[in-house]
């Protein structure tokens, strides 16, 4: 899976599991969103469960359990 892959992963489960609103003009492939309130938001994506963190904006992905 591509990197741009994984992050589109990441930011569907972040509107279909974490419920947050994406912007108006988002596609449903890739959400668009405003603001992610910082915190840990655990996902499993390819069958690996990767504590996904959220700072400022930032995505960290790559953090497996």
């Amino acid at each position: 899976m591509w990197m741009t892959d994984y992050i589109q992963a990441i930011k569907r489960q972040l509107r279909d599991v974490y419920s947050f609103t994406p912007l108006v003009g988002s596609t449903d492939d890739e959400p668009l969103f405003a603001d992610i309130p910082d915190g840990e938001y655990p996902m499993e994506i390819n069958g690996k469960t990767d504590r996904v963190r959220i700072k400022s904006g930032s995505i960290s992905c790559g953090n497996f359990v």
